[in-house]
């Protein structure tokens, strides 16, 4: 079995992606069934999905860094002032994922895809591309899920302390295949999630991120019930212990 992976050496919750190494092991034991057990065969679309946990796990800290450093939560699209376009989340992260030259390069005075802009797309990140994708892809695979009352609204920041309903309960970030340059400010809002469903890039099964930092897998038939109590940070509306699954 033969992987190579670009997160070498990064620890997933437990679990190590080993330098010169395809397993992913824990207390010595080689451990693919942790992540679908039931399957007998060897699939190389399931093999990407620790790798897109580390991308989630990832993100997932410097959604956090920022909270810590601004008090707050990044927006979806974040605007400085009136006269500013907006830019997306994942722009407003560069600097807290070892980005800071590139977000220094955008032009904050400009629109996602003027003329200078544009130029940048192809220097995207590789958290922000799913192991699947080609290494040429400048589209996004990771996503907020927006709503009046979740962590990524279109009104304001939220606070950590008007996190109600727990970090462990609320939604930060997930993995879905849209077709989304990746500094463009667009993301998922939650009545369109729950109308058209989230695509997946893997049998039915979604890696996400909590607001607590851990990432866990989501089921693409997540009743519109339930996707809405994880999404919320204050409905008082706890998340059934089957609808994630925490590795």
């Amino acid at each position: 079995l033969q992987i190579k992976s670009p997160y070498e050496g990064i620890r997933l919750h437990g679990f190590q992606i080993m330098p010169d190494s395809s397993a992913i092991v824990a207390d010595g034991e080689v451990a693919w069934s942790a992540f679908k057990s039931t399957k007998k065969a060897f699939d190389p679309q399931e093999a990407r999905q620790p790798f897109s946990s580390a991308n989630v796990s990832r993100i997932n800290k410097a959604i956090l860094d920022y909270a810590f450093a601004h008090e707050a939560f990044p927006m979806a699209a974040t605007v400085a002032n009136a006269d500013e376009p907006a830019r997306s989340w994942r722009v407003e992260l560069l600097p807290y994922l070892g980005h800071s030259d590139l977000y220094e390069q955008y032009r904050k005075m400009e629109p996602w895809d003027s003329a200078h802009n544009r130029q940048l797309l192809n220097q995207m990140p590789a958290v922000y591309r799913h192991p699947s994708d080609v290494e040429e892809s400048t589209k996004s695979s990771y996503f907020v899920i927006t709503a009046a009352n979740g962590l990524f609204n279109e009104s304001a920041p939220v606070r950590i302390d008007q996190i109600l309903d727990g970090f462990t309960n609320t939604l930060s970030i997930i993995e879905t295949n849209r077709n989304v340059e990746w500094m463009k400010p667009e993301d998922v809002p939650l009545q369109d999630a729950i109308d058209n469903g989230l695509k997946e890039f893997y049998d039915e099964i979604l890696v996400i991120g909590l607001a607590d930092g851990a990432y866990a897998s989501l089921s693409t038939e997540i009743a519109a019930d339930e996707l809405r109590a994880l999404v919320s940070i204050d409905g008082n509306d706890a998340v059934q212990e089957n609808v994630i699954r925490r590795w």
